[in-house]
């Protein structure tokens, strides 16, 4: 996901559950954004791991790329770490979705 942002990674705005839901759609996956569990928007650049809920039972883990730019995106992507140096672990998505990462949890463990 392109975004505007400071010299220290900070967004100018955040990327919101809506905004996963509709990059995630543009990649050929059919969500919505109440399947997207996001605890809070994210606010700086980085690769960030994003649960979506597919059924009760059911969560994967996708990860959204946000950068300043594609190029920068790919680089993300590729060395699984940001420009800017901020700790995230690495995933699966960038400025597409890529992969996805199965995780089946008993229906006591979904958020």
């Amino acid at each position: 996901m392109i975004r505007s942002a400071g010299d220290t990674g900070q967004l100018y705005g955040s990327v919101s559950a809506r905004d996963i839901a509709d990059a995630v759609t543009e990649a050929g996956f059919t969500l919505v954004r109440s399947q997207i569990v996001l605890d809070k928007a994210i606010k700086v650049l980085g690769l960030h791991p994003i649960r979506v809920r597919l059924h009760p039972e059911v969560a994967i883990e996708i990860q959204v790329n946000v950068a300043r730019s594609a190029a920068e995106a790919e680089t993300q992507a590729t060395t699984a770490s940001t420009l800017m140096s901020i700790p995230h672990p690495p995933l699966i998505m960038s400025s597409g979705l890529t992969s996805l990462k199965v995780q089946y949890l008993s229906s006591g463990n979904v958020q």
